[in-house]
């Protein structure tokens, strides 16, 4: 029998309950990672947020190599995946962290959840955020948060036991299987090292311009921290990039705490989503809901989506944002507003129509 460690948005090994748990019961352990053609054919997922997660797990291979193991790359439906391994060979415990995304990933974990139960597969899920499953009271949520980002962050594990002895399946990693080609010019890399060098950057000089350069989107190209996609894909560790930003050293105490409040706010709003799902897909007011639907007009639409408006600081902001795949929070902000006050857009049509599915911080 084995353990089978199911990869999300969690691509690292330190920090890592789940791999940290399936290595210290001695069974071999499976780590794998499952492209999904159907969930990148939706429209919150895109080529260019692909190319990042390949990125990534091309770094964790190397990481796993260190420590022993292996990474297994495989393609299609999560179920059927699981059932061909497990008529292989019994899988004890799945591990994996419990993950907030959209519909689709929720009603995939539930069928997982469900096939477990099934085979008689123990299911192990631990959180990765400050963000709780079920009835959450709100006045405590603080405290909650509190406590586990400031709890211990686990060690990598010193030794993997790897049920293969090398990687299997990374060139599945080649194809992309969605149907847009929403790829940006100029990316921010995935991958650890790509990590460690935005945090040092941040950590070292950049943080000193933090709360100053935020707002604009020249200056914050350099004055954001830029680790919003290396945590919104677990390439680092929300608790320990926390933990080290309250024993960082800098000559402004506002910068610091502006940055911490940013994290906080970080499992707080995915924790809206997680208490109320239905937030992603319609007005949180019941009497918006609906309101401009009948009223789209896609040839607005697809100026703006290009940077066409006719509008310079609006059609600027859009196309940074094509080239780069960046733009920083308030002018994000902006061109939702523009497009929805100034356009009258309906929000959710844009929403099934763009891919901007990573938070930033």
């Amino acid at each position: 029998m084995i353990n089978l460690v199911w990869l999300k948005r969690d691509l690292r090994v330190f920090d890592h309950k789940p791999l940290y748990e399936a290595c210290n019961n001695g069974r071999p352990t499976l780590i794998l990672y499952v492209v999904e053609p159907e969930y990148w054919q939706l429209p919150d997922t895109s080529e260019r947020q692909f190319q990042f997660v390949k990125e990534s797990l091309l770094s964790l291979a190397e990481q796993l190599q260190l420590l022993g193991g292996t990474l297994t790359i495989r393609q299609g439906d999560i179920i059927e995946i699981l059932e061909k391994i497990h008529q292989h060979i019994a899988i004890a415990t799945l591990y994996c962290h419990q993950e907030t995304g959209n519909t689709w990933t929720f009603a995939r974990d539930l069928r997982v959840i469900a096939w477990c139960k099934e085979r008689h597969v123990t299911y192990e899920e631990y959180r990765q955020q400050a963000v709780f499953r079920g009835k959450v009271n709100r006045d405590k949520w603080q405290q909650q948060a509190e406590d586990w980002l400031q709890s211990d962050c686990l060690p990598a594990p010193s030794k993997i036991n790897p049920l293969l002895q090398q990687h299997s399946g990374i060139a599945l990693l080649n194809d992309y299987l969605g149907n847009d080609s929403n790829s940006a010019p100029k990316p921010q890399l995935g991958g650890l090292k790509a990590a460690q060098q935005t945090l040092n950057s941040f950590f070292n000089h950049r943080i000193d311009n933090y709360l100053f350069g935020i707002s604009s989107p020249v200056k914050a190209v350099n004055s954001s921290s830029r680790l919003s996609p290396y945590l919104a894909y677990g390439v680092l560790s929300l608790r320990d990039v926390l933990q080290q930003t309250l024993a960082l050293n800098v000559d402004s105490k506002r910068n610091k705490s502006g940055f911490l409040s940013r994290l906080y706010w970080h499992s707080h709003f995915v924790q809206k989503l997680e208490s109320e799902p239905l937030y992603a897909e319609r007005a949180v007011h019941a009497s918006l809901i609906d309101m401009r639907a009948s009223e789209f007009d896609p040839q607005r639409f697809e100026l703006w989506a290009h940077g066409n408006t006719g509008v310079p600081f609006i059609d600027a902001c859009m196309r940074m944002l094509i080239t780069t795949g960046w733009i920083n929070f308030r002018m994000r902000a902006m061109l939702m507003a523009f497009s929805s006050y100034h356009l009258w857009l309906d929000w959710q049509i844009i929403c099934s129509k763009t891919c901007h599915s990573i938070y930033r911080l």
